[in-house]
């Protein structure tokens, strides 16, 4: 944009030098003309001719045809057909005025280059604008984002302590289960032990209490002898 500007300046500056020396030029081109002119009048060798001066490039291209027609009977005084080159002054003419020509429409190109890039730049802002803001509420949104994460990795560290705390207690009932199988299975064994002397015990009774009817037995049946 910047390089776009400056050459838009350039291109207007030459434009306008252009038109400066096209001025200076046709200003001694009107006062070539007025001198010869005046020579004519003086010398008596041409009728004064009404025609004004040109104020402009083109219309003083256009009249020096006649200008050059008027003053050509023969005479002593300045020949404006040898005093100036009308035809290389018209070529001159025309090359400054095809100039400014394009460097006018080169200054317009670089105007409406210079407008583009403006609005272009105008949208730019406004793109930036929007991606800054669409940017900061992404930003807010990730800020929410890590602060909810926080949020959840405290209470995700809270769980695994209160979960580390049930597995210890789950653990320590699973040990007073395992000791109270123990004792159960224990006092089982003691229980069958007691079961079996129990039993044996009933049976020394039974044996005992056998030997006992059988020497009963006996008495009797030695005392029937008797």
């Amino acid at each position: 944009l910047t390089v776009l500007q400056q050459e838009y300046i350039n291109a207007d500056n030459e434009r306008t030098r252009l038109a400066d020396s096209l001025r200076r030029f046709q200003s001694v081109v009107n006062r070539t003309f007025s001198i010869s002119r005046f020579q004519q009048i003086a010398g008596g060798l041409g009728p004064k001719t009404e025609e004004p001066i040109p104020e402009h490039a083109d219309d003083m291209v256009k009249k020096e045809t006649v200008t050059a027609v008027g003053a050509a009977a023969p005479s002593a005084g300045v020949n404006v057909a040898e005093a100036i080159d009308l035809q290389g002054l018209d070529v001159s003419i025309q090359k400054l005025v095809a100039r400014i020509d394009k460097l006018e429409r080169e200054r317009n190109e670089y105007r409406d280059s210079l407008s583009r890039l403006k609005r272009k730049t105008s949208d730019s802002h406004i793109t930036i604008n929007k991606q800054e803001h669409l940017y900061r509420s992404i930003e807010e949104k990730m800020t929410d984002a890590e602060e909810d994460r926080r949020t959840l990795e405290a209470r995700l560290a809270s769980a695994k302590q209160l979960l580390k705390s049930q597995e210890e207690a789950l653990k320590q009932r699973d040990d007073e289960r395992r000791q109270m199988k123990s004792k159960i299975i224990a006092f089982e064994l003691q229980t069958r032990g007691k079961d079996a002397q129990i039993r044996h015990l009933n049976d020394l009774v039974k044996t005992l209490r056998t030997d006992v009817e059988n020497s009963q037995q006996e008495a009797r049946q030695l005392r029937d002898r008797e």
